[in-house]
């Protein structure tokens, strides 16, 4: 669909009779986090955000394309909460694209402050429910929010350009409710010994970035560890920043 010059910026119209699912939370919030900007009505349903602007056109971003969401204070009494998504944008040439795209509300229904960031909080977290998350039928855990990221790399690989690529790249896509530890691998097997030594339980996730070899690696500190089984439980991440991707490229393929 093209995009829209509305809240959202790239989504969708929103039908009248809508067609995102039952609506679960509705609320109405400036937008900005700047005192005296505009106020627009906020939906959440079972499947996207949808925003609607009176005497503007409505947008809506899909739940699924929604990677991260925060809550701050902002000013001395008001709070915001801020999505960050990735939808698809219709490119003017080649095929649509996902594009960053970033909005945020302002909450500023009460005179405490503690009270907005705490709804402030609340509208962040919801679309982050695994229950929302999850298709019928489906049974894949939902990592936690905040998640806690151990980043695995080697910055030598490929074009060298490992750690440059995740901090340009990657890292703007977990700027909502997700923190990240970059460890570079200095040596050969530095991320084999790196992984078996580590306390697994103060992590989340674990990111390898880097071709399949430091994947390889990673996978052996796990099988060398006495807690072996239950370290094989945590989840694993590959991205592609080496000369050889082939396990990246087929689990991208077919995740669609």
């Amino acid at each position: 669909p093209a995009p829209l010059r509305a809240p959202m910026a790239a989504g969708r119209r929103v039908p009248s009779h809508g067609d995102g699912g039952a609506v679960l939370l509705r609320g109405r919030f400036n937008t900005g986090p700047c005192p005296g900007s505009a106020s627009w009505s906020v939906a959440l349903t079972e499947r996207e955000l949808q925003v609607l602007r009176p005497g503007g056109p409505d947008a809506a971003l899909r739940l699924a394309d929604c990677v991260g969401s925060s809550a701050f204070p902002s000013g001395p009494a008001a709070a915001c909460f801020s999505l960050v998504g990735y939808p698809f944008r219709k490119a003017r040439w080649g095929s649509p694209a996902r594009q960053r795209l970033q909005r945020t509300f302002r909450v500023s229904q009460h005179p405490e402050a503690e009270e907005n960031l705490r709804i402030a909080a609340h509208r962040a977290h919801q679309p982050h429910r695994a229950d929302l998350l999850l298709p019928p039928g489906a049974s894949y855990g939902v990592l936690p929010r905040p998640c806690r990221a151990l980043v695995l790399l080697n910055p030598q690989s490929g074009a060298g350009r490992a750690l440059e690529d995740f901090q340009a790249v990657v890292q703007p896509m977990l700027s909502g409710g997700l923190t990240a530890l970059i460890c570079a691998a200095e040596r050969a097997h530095h991320a084999q010994e790196k992984v078996r030594d580590e306390e697994l339980s103060q992590w989340d996730v674990l990111v390898v970035m880097s071709g399949d070899g430091l994947l390889h690696e990673v996978l052996n500190g796990l099988m060398e560890r006495p807690d072996w089984e239950e370290a094989l439980q945590t989840p694993l991440c590959i991205l592609p920043g080496g000369s050889g991707n082939a396990l990246a490229a087929s689990i991208n393929y077919y995740a669609g």
